[in-house]
């Protein structure tokens, strides 16, 4: 192996692309090795965002009984571009709940073509206050769908224990939202 060493690169005076390698060929950067970019990088593949959509909701819906899941008004669409991206998956969702202690369940489920293929992601809330309260639960996490085809998040709940119920999305000031983002592989 040869070394060289050198202060600058420069493409010759009739050109103006200096090339690295060969198609195949692999450009190592050791460890502790900086690269700085003062230009504009183009090129690069994987860990872009792709596409993104989001959206806010006012209507509620709300439960009395216990243990069943019931859909809250946070559902979005998202097409991935390619099977190998990811989803990157953002939402608040505030949650009323009346009477004495209640321990409320969320989930995510994902649906492709009319199918619920896998339940996403899933948190709780206990609130221990026998007031009328408001709580705001924030969750983000990823999904790998494996698809082009249209995929539908939708956010549901349920009261595990407790009494009184259980409300999403009270109000335009008590709102939930969500947001979709493609991440390229």
């Amino acid at each position: 192996m040869s070394t060289l060493e050198v202060n600058s690169i420069q493409p010759l005076s009739s050109g103006t692309t200096v090339t690295l390698g060969a198609s195949g060929k692999t450009l190592s950067i050791p460890s502790g090795c900086t690269i700085t970019n003062s230009g504009t990088a183009t090129g690069f593949g994987g860990g872009k965002i792709n596409q993104h959509v989001s959206s806010q909701f006012t209507s509620g819906s709300s439960t009395s009984s216990s243990g069943t899941f019931v859909d809250s008004p946070v559902t979005l669409n998202i097409t991935p571009t390619a099977s190998s991206s990811k989803i990157l998956i953002m939402f608040n969702l505030t949650i009323y709940k009346t009477g004495g202690d209640n321990e409320i369940d969320v989930r995510i489920l994902r649906d492709i073509g009319g199918t619920t293929t896998k339940t996403v992601e899933t948190g709780s809330i206990a609130t221990s206050n026998s007031n009328d309260h408001y709580d705001t639960l924030g969750v983000t996490t990823n999904d790998s769908p494996n698809t082009t085809s249209q995929i539908t998040y939708t956010v549901q709940f349920r009261r595990t224990a407790g009494s009184g119920t259980v409300a999403t999305s009270i109000s335009d000031s008590k709102r939930a939202e969500m947001t979709l983002m493609e991440v390229l592989a």
